[in-house]
């Protein structure tokens, strides 16, 4: 039995043994005997008897808050007795990631020092535990420091005491702007609204996949250039210098982007050359802020010379039509050889309106070549001059353009389109993948179709490339410097070199030479005429290797001696 209950039990009895001495007492007196006297000195008696029945019912009735001095009377102390009193939290409304204070008071009403282990919870669940010691007949505080990074409202308690936490999204992050003109009307509508849909894609495809850059979003700032050089160079005075972007890119067309660049560059603002196959506008300028994201037209026969010279084609034979475009191919591709370690055993120009090919083939064939590249937009003639000589020595036919169609498939004789091949910026069973952002070719296609509800053509790539790409120098940045900078972003797209975008390879001539920013790895992919296993015309890549979708066909003179 604790002190405390003995105390009660003897107030109790002594409390009953007086009420039953008065009650005697009163019962026990003889009529006869009684007297004024002995009435008056009774009653005395019973009032004072009822006046310490009082005292004693007054001192029972706050036994708990008198028990220390009764248990002291005794010698004797109370235990510990450790409650939570309330419970508080600083500020009680917070923005997403931000830092609240819980503080949970106890007290101990005890006469002796005590310990209580006090758990918070936020809706139910446990997410803190500390002791806590409070002295006697004194109050403690613990403290908890509590984020949260869903909005919402959560009920914070702790043994019965509780209160309510608001956490709110807090305004948004300021957006990284990127700014671009887009030919959405004149001669390049179809092309720039193309490449306009690629960024927005990519644009859309980073906020959401990775939360923008840094829990920034980025926002793409697109104007009508209407196809007109100078229209795109007061836009991009406009992005500038109005709405003060840190990051563009180009437009579509070599015209027009030759129209900005010196804008770009003298504003110090990386930008990618996005539709810009021209290296006239980097060769020889020693550029500084701006890079070329599209094949260089010089590269166009690139792929053909190294498939050729991955199968053993040693001597190359060239025809190209004598316009500025084509010659520019020829001088590539002479540039391409060289490099390969390949022999240019004929090369020769026709004018633009060429239509008897049968001495000009003849010649080629003279020379023996394993190669014919032709840059040229006139292809059925020479295809069926080809088809009616003797062509033991030709492997491997190609040409720049205008042979991946069904007019030149009906055009050609016979079956001479199979195994003819080409170059393209981009098909969609190409095997490609996005370095930076790790999309693979179909998944692009399955998010673009979903968003604009339509296929794709390569002009689509140039916009999703040049996105990817300043999100890889973003990366760069902020792991080099913790936020986004431009001369580090700049070193990142004049650096690196990438086996694989959605485009292909990508690397420019480096930073400080005169060529600056020249798109050097970048090469087209190598198509080829085959037939499926039901005997159907397909376009199949056949280089880079790992993206082709099937081995190159035998040689040609094979397919069609």
């Amino acid at each position: 039995m604790s002190s405390v209950q003995y105390a009660i039990i003897v107030l109790l009895v002594i409390s009953i043994a007086i009420s039953g001495a008065a009650l005697w007492m009163i019962s026990g007196t003889p009529k006869d005997v009684a007297d004024e006297q002995s009435v008056a000195d009774l009653s005395n008696k019973v009032d004072g008897l009822s006046d310490k029945v009082d005292s004693i019912t007054s001192t029972l009735s706050g036994v708990e808050q008198t028990q220390s001095q009764i248990l002291e009377a005794l010698g004797q102390t109370t235990p510990a007795q450790l409650t939570v009193t309330s419970l508080s939290v600083t500020p009680s409304s917070v923005e997403i990631g931000e830092e609240a204070t819980v503080t949970v008071t106890i007290a101990n009403t005890g006469g002796e020092s005590g310990t209580k282990s006090v758990s918070l919870e936020i809706d139910g669940s446990s997410v803190g535990t500390e002791d806590v010691t409070v002295p006697a007949n004194s109050t403690t505080t613990a403290t908890f420091s509590v984020t949260r990074e869903t909005a919402g409202t959560y009920t914070l308690s702790a043994d019965g005491a509780s209160t309510a936490l608001t956490v709110t999204e807090g305004p948004a992050e300021e957006p990284i702007k990127i700014g671009m003109s887009a030919s959405m009307s004149g001669a390049f509508e179809r092309n720039g609204l193309y490449q306009m849909r690629g960024a927005k894609w990519a644009v859309n495809y980073i906020n959401e996949e990775f939360g923008g850059v840094n829990g920034r979003p980025l926002e793409l700032i697109a104007y009508d250039d209407e196809s007109a050089p100078s229209t795109g160079a007061q836009l991009y005075r406009k992005l500038i210098y109005d709405d003060k972007v840190d990051w563009l890119a180009g437009p579509y067309s070599s015209g027009i982007t030759k129209a900005v660049v010196p804008i770009v560059e003298e504003a110090g603002i990386p930008m990618l050359g996005t539709g810009a196959s021209s290296g006239d506008i980097w060769r020889g300028k020693n550029r500084r802020w701006v890079v070329q994201t599209y094949s260089a037209s010089r590269n166009y026969p690139k792929t053909a010379i190294k498939l050729s010279a991955e199968k053993g084609y040693k001597d190359i034979a060239v025809l190209y039509t004598s316009t500025e475009a084509e010659i520019t191919h020829f001088e590539g591709a002479k540039d391409w050889i060289e490099q390969n370690d390949l022999n240019l055993v004929h090369s020769a120009s026709f004018p633009k309106g060429t239509t008897n090919f049968g001495p000009i083939i003849q010649k080629v064939i003279a020379a023996k070549p394993d190669t014919l590249l032709v840059n040229s937009r006139i292809t059925i003639p020479i295809i069926n001059a080809l088809g009616i000589t003797d062509m033991d020595e030709i492997k491997f036919v190609w040409f720049s353009t205008g042979v991946m169609t069904e007019d030149f498939r009906e055009g050609a004789q016979g079956d001479l389109e199979m195994g003819v091949a080409s170059q393209a910026a981009w098909l969609p069973t190409a095997k490609l993948e996005s370095a930076t952002i790790g999309v693979t070719n179909q998944e692009f296609i399955d998010g673009y179709v979903e968003m604009f509800d339509e296929q794709p053509d390569y002009h689509v790539l140039n916009g999703v490339t040049s996105i990817t790409l300043l999100y890889g120098g973003f990366q760069y940045s902020l792991e080099q410097a913790g936020e986004l900078r431009r001369d580090l972003v700049r070193d990142w797209l004049f650096d690196v070199e990438l086996d694989r975008t959605l485009q292909g390879p990508y690397g420019v001539v480096d930073l400080g030479e005169p060529d600056a920013g020249l798109q050097q790895k970048k090469s087209l992919l190598c198509i080829q005429w085959q037939k499926d296993d039901e005997g159907n015309y397909v376009q199949e890549v056949i280089y880079p290797f790992h993206s082709a979708t099937a081995d190159p066909l035998p040689p040609y003179h094979e397919l069609h001696g």
